[in-house]
């Protein structure tokens, strides 16, 4: 079986913090994925083997790693501020993919 390489790709990430506090992380390129909670940090931990899980299952797509642009740290530091009720941000995800 021959091995296809697809090369980079982009996806777009959407965050969105309530008013609760509450952080909700989805994609309108990721079909299925929803992470929400209090702990952006941990939200972010689980970004990437969400992504991956949901590409294999969904797309038959294998991603070997996941390059943010801006960095996490970036996405963290937006979101150190102050909280502003109903901010929200988007970042671009560059997937490689096997």
């Amino acid at each position: 079986m021959q091995k296809i390489t697809v090369g980079e790709f982009s996806i777009e990430l959407l965050f969105d913090q309530r008013s609760n506090g509450r952080y909700f992380i989805h994609s309108p390129h990721v079909p299925g994925l929803r992470l929400a909670g209090p702990d952006l940090e941990a939200l972010c931990a689980d970004i990437e083997p969400a992504v991956k899980d949901l590409l294999q299952r969904n797309r038959k797509l294998a991603v070997e790693s996941i390059r943010w642009v801006p960095s996490i740290d970036e996405v963290l530091k937006e979101f150190d501020r102050p909280a502003q009720i109903g901010k929200k941000a988007t970042y671009l995800v560059r997937l490689s993919a096997a």
